[in-house]
Formats: C-alpha cells, sequence, structure tokens
C-alpha cells in the first residue's frame, strides 16, 4: 500500500513539474513573436461582417482598438461609415479610390500606410478601400459599393494587386465571419488538381458552434488560449501530412506554381481585372494596378527557390503580358524595390532598416513609404490626375527616393 502511494505522489510531483514547466514556457512564448498566434485574430473579433456578396467587408464605424505587426510596432485600427480603414469621407469630389487587400488595408500606422502617403505627397484625396485577404472579385464589388456611397466618381483607381488574389478569385467566397471571427470558408485542398473544400458545418464544429463534444471544446480551447498547444497541434498534423507536394507548397501562392487547372484560375482572375478596368470606364476614372512583390521576391535569399524549382518572377511576366494586351496601365514593383533594397543574406530582415518587417510579410513603415513615393511618381508622370504644383512635387519625391538607395547601390 505504503509503495502505491509513494507511486503515485512521485506520478503527481511528475505531473505537476511538467505543468508547471508548460505554464513558464507558455508565459516565455506570449514575450515573443509567437505571441500572435493567439492574438491576431482575437484583437479583429467583430471587426468584420458577413457580406452576401463578398462573403465579408470591414464593418462600418468601428471604434479604435490596437493592433501591432511583430510586435515591433503597436497603432489604433479603426474604420469609417464606408467600411474602410480611413479617415472620414467629407464628401470630397475629386478623389482616388485605392483598392486592394492587406497591402492595402496597411499592416502599420494609419498615417505611414502608403496610400496615406500618396495622398500626403499629391495633395489628392485617397479613399483607402483596402480590405485584409481580398481578391479581384472582392474589390471590383467593394469599388461599386464604395463608388455608389460617395454618389461620385473617382478620378483615379489604383488596385493593389498582390500574388494570393489569384486563389481567392478561384475559392470565391473564400471567408466569411462566424461569431466574429474572419475565418475560412472556401479552401484549396489539392494544389495538383484544383480541388477546393468547402463545408460550413464543419467550419461551424471547428470553432465548437454545434459540436457539443468535450474532446472538440477543448482542443479548440488549445488552439485559441495556448501557444504551446498550436505548435504542438500544428507540428502534429505536418508529421501526419508528411512531405506531400500539397504540403511542401502550402506557403507558395498558385500563381508561382504550374498545374494545367492553374490556367483556368489566370483567366478568371483577368475576368475579374476586367471588371474594375470597365468600371473605371464607366465612372471616366483611369485605372492602375500596383503589383506588389512578396518578401521573398525581393530579398530572394530568404527562400530556396532553385531547390523549389520556382521561377520568382514567373507571375510578373504572367500579368504584366495581359496587361500590356490589354492596355491598362501597371507599375512593377519588383525590380524597383529590388534597386532600393539591401540584398545582402541574412537569416532576418531589419523591421527599421529594410523593406518588410522580420516576421510579418507585408512593408514596414520604410517599404509603405518606397511605395507611396514610386506610386505617386508614376501618378505625376503619367498625368493620371490633375493636381497643382506638379513639378515641384515631382522635385520632392525624386530627393526622397535618393535617400532609399542603400549604401552599396552603384549609382
Amino acid at each position: 500500500m505504503n509503495s502505491i502511494k509513494k507511486n503515485i505522489l512521485n506520478a503527481s510531483l511528475v505531473l505537476v513539474s511538467i505543468i508547471v514547466v508548460i505554464s513558464i514556457l507558455e508565459m516565455i512564448l506570449r514575450f515573443t513573436h509567437y505571441d500572435i498566434l493567439i492574438t491576431q485574430y482575437e484583437e479583429f473579433r467583430n471587426y468584420y461582417v458577413a457580406d452576401r456578396n463578398k462573403g465579408y467587408d470591414i464593418k462600418p464605424n468601428v471604434g479604435k482598438f490596437q493592433s501591432n505587426v511583430d510586435e515591433e510596432v503597436y497603432f489604433p485600427v479603426w474604420s469609417n461609415a464606408l467600411g474602410c480603414f480611413d479617415e472620414p469621407y467629407k464628401g470630397e469630389r475629386d478623389y482616388i479610390l485605392l483598392l486592394g487587400d492587406s497591402f492595402v488595408f496597411g499592416h502599420a500606422p494609419f498615417t505611414d500606410k502608403w496610400g496615406s502617403q500618396v495622398e500626403k505627397l499629391l495633395g489628392y484625396r485617397v479613399l483607402k478601400g483596402g480590405v485584409d485577404s481580398y481578391g479581384t472579385k472582392q474589390e471590383f464589388l467593394k469599388g461599386k459599393e464604395i463608388i455608389k456611397m460617395t454618389k461620385t466618381s473617382p478620378r483615379l483607381i489604383i488596385v493593389g494587386y498582390f500574388w494570393p488574389s489569384l486563389e481567392r478569385d478561384y475559392c470565391f467566397p473564400n471567408q466569411t465571419v462566424i461569431d466574429g471571427y474572419l475565418v475560412y470558408q472556401n479552401e484549396l485542398k489539392d494544389v495538383k488538381t484544383g480541388e477546393t473544400v468547402f463545408s460550413r458545418k464543419k467550419l461551424e464544429e471547428k470553432f465548437g458552434l454545434l459540436s457539443s463534444s468535450p474532446l472538440i471544446k477543448i482542443k479548440n480551447f488549445i488552439k485559441r488560449e495556448s501557444i504551446i498547444g498550436k505548435l504542438i497541434i500544428s507540428a502534429v498534423k505536418d508529421k501526419i501530412m508528411g512531405p506531400s507536394e500539397n504540403n511542401i507548397y502550402k506557403n507558395v501562392p498558385i500563381s508561382f506554381l504550374d498545374f494545367p487547372w492553374i490556367e483556368n484560375a489566370w483567366e478568371n482572375n483577368f475576368k475579374n481585372i476586367k471588371s474594375i478596368q470597365s468600371l473605371a470606364e464607366q465612372n471616366g476614372a483611369q485605372l492602375l494596378i500596383v503589383i506588389i512583390p512578396t518578401k521573398e521576391q525581393v530579398y530572394p535569399f530568404l527562400f530556396d527557390w532553385k531547390s523549389a524549382g520556382l521561377d520568382r518572377e514567373r507571375p510578373n511576366k504572367k500579368l504584366t503580358t495581359f496587361f500590356n494586351r490589354t492596355g491598362i496601365k501597371y507599375i512593377d514593383l519588383l525590380p524597383l524595390f529590388e534597386k532600393y533594397a539591401d540584398q545582402r543574406p541574412r537569416k532576418f530582415l531589419s523591421p527599421s532598416k529594410d523593406l518588410y518587417w522580420r516576421y510579418d510579410g507585408h512593408w514596414n513603415i520604410k517599404g509603405n513609404d518606397l511605395a507611396g513615393l514610386l506610386v505617386a511618381k508614376y501618378i505625376l508622370e503619367h498625368n493620371l490626375i490633375s493636381t497643382t504644383s506638379t513639378d515641384e512635387k515631382a522635385i520632392l519625391i525624386n530627393q526622397k527616393l535618393q535617400e532609399y538607395l542603400p549604401a552599396n547601390h552603384s549609382q
């Protein structure tokens, strides 16, 4: 009997020790960039609303709340009456309409977003209609709604085009809102065949809205509240999946891949871009597409392109060929960002010196500023809007661009 009690006591001590160690490790991880695993969705809860046409949208008139990037920079986020992360629309009749996904929404303080920079450099109102994870079809619908609400046609429509747009259009509507959270509802299941999976019931069970199973509720709690739990679940999932082709390419936008079904995805994407072109023509507006490169494209040492057998310029070639054929004006930021980027290989980027955040894949403050300068320069050089003091603005922009050249850049 004493032996049994001793074994129970030892087992209890071991269990308590494990719990204490895990708890300490969990607290430590909450002071690292891994904290984003449990905070990235919670802070934006109830910021989005389900939408019958677009799948989801930003809820209008949301009050300010705090967000951050890589726990490096903290800034307030809100929405105006148009459902945009922007200042209130005050009836300006001459404005630029900026559409896009998270790169346009801006993972940076509001005043540092590239849309804000364009507005400041040109002295021209920019309505910043970017929405996280939007595809081109959703951007078209969002732009159409904003024009209807303002009852005024824009002078220029700018679309920030980022490569995941191709998959988002293919899986449209790819996300919705459940219990205040923005969640995926239609996802690519097989990258080789283009098979997608859509299950509302499965999604609701995942969030514990339908299931009464204690095990499911415990799993959901762990995934929602524990960094260690999320890491373990993710590791187990990857181990079960193994090194399959789908798993290898799970973080690579399909625009870099070359499977037969992707050609149809491109044609669908082009069709949606043409819809935006028609929207601009109907409103007597100019149209400009800004091609946004990934962090790994601008800094190729961050990804082994050769071993993966991928051409880092493949989607740029595909898209620019389409634009040249259809006469759509565009600016490809990849070669321009390469010119201003420090290409010396290293493990991590510097959020203060480089153009992207260290862990997050979006532009940092410097990257947003550079994008604003380059886009504003293109707008002035191609007379896409009528503005005053054009020469003075062009001189200021060129002076600022000179400051961005890296020290090792050959003049």
